[in-house]
């Protein structure tokens, strides 16, 4: 374990190691003060406001015409239950008004005049209210999280993915390169085996991962705690239901650790790659952009090149998104229903093992070469 003691001093020395981190939690903080600006706009009580006077400026105008129609009834009727539902949230009384809110939500969700996308809509708008009503719970912006439990799932799905995943491959990159001088690897030198030096780097490099990880987690939630409150475990969350490809929701609960799980183990490939990349190239800026061009790209690419839905469960970037896979979502934007948490633990557990496997025949032809 000095091996990994070493590793961590070098981190200690060099503050640099820190800064992709530093910039990660930046613009977490960015990411929440803007969702606190937008969730203004997109609470209920504002959306329903908005509701309220649109109903009754359509009221005035018709009566100011001298009409008396079915739409006026309507309209007169929208202006009731918006005034209703407000005043049921005022007291807080949220079961009644999402009660109220379910049934003024269009009921053609079965009508063949209406695109899938409105339908889907539709329908995800009534299970959601329905899921809020069984709970008795206040509404919460999804789409812009400020409260600490809500915001940390909407980090670990929007911002790690990608941005902590840039830091931990470029700090990585930094410190397995670091071993190098000259192409030689200084630490082979010393009187350890190959196979030795792999373990404790990614023990090592695993470490360093799980603690950024952690440490923005902490942060992350006890920023929202502070600035806006903590919220609630079992606010429903949208997933897809891969095996009925029916969308549902679920307790925010739910997701935490399955999610965290695939996150953890997508830092050990991550880790392993990265020491494999550095040992092949053995140039810093090199074994970066490798790095960067294979895991970034694949994740991002996905998306937008057909033939690679198709493979996206065999590809172990895919579950850098762990809380997509988790609820069922990217199989259903991808119309690939093998992504799943349990396909996720078998491929990223299997490419750990290949790396594993191709780091030590390397090594061992290297060496072979080298006795030549």
């Amino acid at each position: 374990m000095n091996y990994v003691g070493f590793l961590f001093k070098k981190i200690y020395s060099n503050k640099f190691y820190l800064f992709p981190f530093l910039l990660v939690f930046l613009a977490i903080m960015v990411c929440l003060f803007f969702n606190s600006s937008n969730k203004s706009r997109f609470d209920i009580v504002p959306w329903r406001q908005m509701n309220l006077e649109s109903a009754e400026e359509f009221v005035k105008n018709v009566e100011d015409r001298g009409e008396d129609n079915e739409l006026l009834i309507q309209a007169r009727e929208a202006v009731a239950i918006n005034q209703e539902i407000l005043e049921y949230i005022s007291k807080e009384n949220w079961k009644q008004a999402y009660s109220l809110i379910i049934q003024t939500i269009p009921q053609e969700s079965d009508s063949p005049d209406y695109p899938p996308e409105y339908i889907n809509a539709i329908e995800q708008d009534r299970l959601m209210y329905q899921a809020l009503e069984k709970r008795n719970i206040p509404f919460q912006v999804t789409n812009f999280p400020t409260e600490s439990t809500l915001f940390l799932v909407w980090v670990v799905e929007y911002i790690f993915p990608v941005l902590l995943m840039v830091g931990l491959i470029f700090s990585l990159t930094q410190l397995f390169s670091g071993l190098y001088y000259q192409k030689i690897n200084t630490v082979s030198l010393l009187p350890r085996s190959e196979g030795n030096i792999l373990f404790y780097s990614f023990i090592g490099g695993f470490l360093f991962s799980l603690l950024a990880f952690a440490g923005l987690l902490f942060l992350s939630f006890t920023m929202s705690s502070i600035l806006f409150g903590n919220g609630r475990l079992n606010y429903p969350i949208w997933s897809f239901d891969i095996n009925s490809k029916e969308q549902y929701f679920q307790d925010l609960s739910k997701l935490l650790l399955p999610s965290f799980l695939l996150q953890i183990l997508s830092f050990s490939f991550i880790v392993l790659f990265v020491y494999f990349a550095t040992y092949l190239l053995k140039e810093k800026l090199l074994s970066l952009f490798f790095s960067l061009f294979l895991l970034i790209g694949s994740l991002l690419v996905v998306d937008f090149i057909g033939p690679l839905r198709n493979i996206a469960h065999l590809l172990p970037t895919t579950y850098f998104k762990s809380v997509t896979v988790v609820t069922g979502r990217m199989a259903d934007n991808l119309k690939n229903y093998k992504i799943s948490f349990q396909n996720g633990w078998i491929v990223l557990t299997t490419s750990c093992l290949l790396l594993v496997l191709s780091v030590l025949l390397t090594q061992k032809k290297f060496a072979k070469l080298a006795s030549k």
